[in-house]
């Protein structure tokens, strides 16, 4: 309680949306699916999208509702395939009067990873730390989630990112006294690996922000990732990421809100092949 109530103080700006664009089924993915649910004042929540009938989950995103100014807030703790045809995202909420909206968004391909690694380190309270996550010998990085406890910690995504052809970094600031822990989740399949196209935007205090990375012509995106770039302090981050999406094929965008009067720094991570 203490931490939402100077977030409050330190937030008070206008609502930023997340605008998805759908275009034709065609390059990496070829269908997106959504879902989204309401997660109740002070609790957690997951919504789960499907893809349709033989089609698998190539990677994903999601968005997450950050609307201070109406006490509708719910901060991002996961998202990863739980199906073969399934992306579940995570989320807790720390509205005090009303639901706030969680939506699922999933990616949809011919063909899924062949395979997941999971690495789940702790950490400590007020600190800021990642996990790696390295895919079997012989293939690379073709999509990345994460995980962490959640409630009743407070914690804010500040990069998603692959750090080698075979590996994913998932990494979090913690804004708890008390420890937690990240999961890096990687997606693995055969290469070539892809190759990366980052977009960074700078975000003013008190506004909000969405970078955007568009693939070369000639390929398309294959899944995408960000990077938080701020400072912290009374330990509370500064910039708070909470739309992840392909908005089109070529393209992914990372949607951010600076709750400060510093400026920070948002990068669009989208790998291409």
């Amino acid at each position: 309680m203490r931490s939402r109530s100077r977030l409050t103080k330190l937030i008070g700006i206008t609502a930023v949306f997340v605008c998805v664009v759908l275009v034709a089924p065609v390059f990496a993915f070829v269908s997106r699916s959504t879902h989204g649910v309401w997660v109740p004042k002070f609790q957690k929540g997951s919504a789960t999208a499907k893809c349709p009938a033989a089609e698998k989950v190539g990677f994903g995103g999601l968005v997450a509702q950050f609307d201070p100014d109406h006490d509708a807030w719910v901060y991002p703790t996961g998202m990863r395939r739980t199906a073969t045809g399934q992306w579940t995202v995570y989320g807790q909420s720390l509205s005090s009067s009303r639901g706030s909206r969680l939506t699922a968004i999933a990616y949809c391909a011919n063909a899924g990873p062949a395979s997941v690694v999971e690495k789940t380190v702790s950490i400590a309270g007020h600190q800021v730390g990642g996990a790696v996550a390295k895919c079997p010998g012989g293939t690379v990085v073709v999509a990345g989630g994460f995980n962490t406890r959640a409630a009743p910690h407070f914690e804010v995504m500040k990069e998603l990112a692959r750090i080698a052809d075979d590996s994913w970094r998932a990494t979090i600031l913690n804004v708890s006294a008390s420890a937690t822990t990240i999961t890096s989740i990687a997606y693995c399949g055969p290469g070539p690996a892809p190759t990366l196209q980052a977009t960074a935007l700078d975000v003013a205090g008190g506004h909000g922000g969405t970078a955007r990375a568009t693939c070369p012509g000639g390929t398309e995106l294959l899944f995408g990732g960000e990077v938080v770039t701020a400072g912290y302090s009374n330990n509370l981050p500064h910039l708070y990421p909470f739309g992840f999406t392909a908005e089109t094929t070529t393209r992914w965008s990372v949607a951010a809100v600076n709750g400060s009067s510093v400026a920070g720094k948002v990068t669009a991570l989208a790998y291409c092949r």
